[in-house]
């Protein structure tokens, strides 16, 4: 089953890009990366975990913020700079990191399930599996979460003008991912998306150690009965 490693976050105003350091570790790594922005022009951001290794947008939603979710096959494990660029200026933004390990290197993820509202309960149903984990990231203007939802382990909350809060839950066939907000209804965004577990490993039959050798096949003794005389 995936599990949560590490976290890193970073928040700034007035900025046209967001960089900060991260370190990863373990194995069969996914880099998830979340950022939010106050809704100026539908800013669109991209996402760069490490030198030249743009990352690939999960899902984009907005309402009164534009919240995103990128993700990164097999981030470095070593420090590294991970910087999000915006399209224009953005008036605030906050941006976190996030990563797993034991996910699938070839197809991560699941289908990302995105909403929005304006309410104190935001939430969005994901699709997910026994053995999968769900992780999710919630925007929402000013620093007024209470609690993630029940079952929910929360990873990060942070911000000011604009706030994120991120969780992580063990999947099922459906999986609510939800916050408590505290104050006066106001409208926040959510995406949520269900990280697959590696391949397990098949069973050892040791030829690859008899290829090693430069044997194509397994020598006949392998095949041959072996009898334990009795005393």
């Amino acid at each position: 089953m995936p599990a949560f490693e590490t976290v890193a976050t970073a928040e700034g105003a007035l900025v046209a890009s967001l960089s900060w350091s991260h370190t990863a570790g373990g194995s069969n790594r996914l880099g998830i990366v979340d950022s939010c922005t106050k809704l100026n022009e539908a800013e669109t951001v991209t996402a760069v975990w490490g030198t030249g290794n743009t990352m690939t947008e999960v899902a984009r939603v907005a309402l009164s913020d534009v919240l995103t979710m990128l993700r990164r096959i097999a981030p470095p494990a070593s420090a590294q700079t991970i910087t999000l660029t915006y399209s224009g200026t953005v008036d605030s933004a906050a941006g976190a990191s996030r990563n797993y390990t034991d996910a699938d290197q070839t197809t991560p993820l699941g289908t990302a399930a995105t909403a929005t509202g304006t309410s104190l309960t935001p939430s969005a149903t994901v699709t997910s599996a026994s053995g999968e984990l769900v992780v999710d990231t919630s925007g929402f203007d000013n620093d007024n979460f209470s609690a993630p939802g029940a079952g929910q382990t929360e990873r990060y909350d942070f911000g000011s003008s604009v706030s994120m809060r991120g969780s992580d839950e063990a999947g099922a066939a459906s999986v609510v991912m939800s916050h408590t907000l505290e104050g006066t209804a106001n409208d926040w965004q959510i995406i949520g998306v269900s990280i697959k577990p590696a391949a397990a490993a098949g069973p050892s039959t040791g030829f690859a150690s008899w290829a090693s050798k430069g044997i194509q096949k397994p020598p006949p003794h392998y095949w041959k009965k072996r009898v334990i005389p009795y005393d």
